[in-house]
């Protein structure tokens, strides 16, 4: 009697698993409007879910690290399965952090703006000495294309302690950000060939003029003012 039961459950799993295919002569060749039906009509358990053992080439599964592609030949039910992977997190998140690509962007630009950018920080006495006449080209010249950049070369991870209480503090208005690179030597050079690493330093960048210089010393107000305004002079 088991060997009843046994011959006939075999049989009837050949004959659905040929319910699937067609015999072509010596060949036997996947139906896809067969498997789909007999996919639709066995269901796992729950009733809800399809049995999608074949959906996947050559026996794979997806996997939560890539974008597996679904055999074309599977049914309709079954979805692609696409991940989306977040952009990692600045290590110090804030709007005033940038890295030395888009600092690189910003100097590098097409634009009919004159950009002073001022390199600084906190610590260094001279710097802070000569911001106030940075703040003051920017306040003079407003209604200009002119637009003045202070360049933070503080600690990144002393963003939020440091650097934005002194923001506050002097109530600077000028565009500030924060440069996030580690190894001065790695980039120093791409700014400029001509900056040896001391700061107080500036550059001025004039794209409609072809303009580029890179100042590594001081500035008065005078002296500043007096670089720009042939830069902005509409007669040139």
């Amino acid at each position: 009697m088991k060997q009843f039961f046994f011959i006939a459950f075999t049989i009837l799993g050949v004959v659905l698993l040929l319910g699937t295919c067609e015999n072509k002569g010596n060949k036997v060749t996947y139906n896809p409007d067969k498997a789909a039906e007999y996919e639709r009509n066995n269901r796992n358990r729950d009733g809800n879910k399809p049995l999608v053992d074949n959906a996947y080439p050559e026996g794979g599964t997806a996997s939560n690290k890539e974008t597996v592609k679904i055999n074309p030949n599977a049914s309709k039910e079954v979805k692609e399965v696409k991940t989306i992977t977040p952009p990692p997190k600045p290590k110090y998140p804030s709007e005033l952090v940038i890295n030395i690509e888009e600092l690189l962007f910003l100097l590098h630009q097409e634009s009919d703006t004159v950009y002073v950018v001022n390199f600084w920080a906190t610590w260094c006495k001279p710097c802070v000495k000569e911001l106030p006449y940075f703040e003051e080209l920017h306040a003079n010249y407003k209604k200009e294309k002119l637009k003045v950049v202070l360049v933070s070369l503080d600690f990144p991870e002393l963003v939020e302690q440091r650097l934005k209480p002194f923001l506050k503090k002097k109530n600077l208005q000028s565009k500030v950000h924060l440069l996030d690179a580690p190894t001065p030597n790695s980039w120093i050079d791409r700014v400029s060939e001509e900056w040896s690493g001391s700061i107080p330093a500036t550059m001025i960048v004039a794209p409609h003029r072809n303009h580029r210089q890179f100042y590594e010393r001081e500035f008065t107000y005078p002296a500043l003012e007096s670089t720009i305004k042939p830069l902005l002079s509409k007669s040139i």
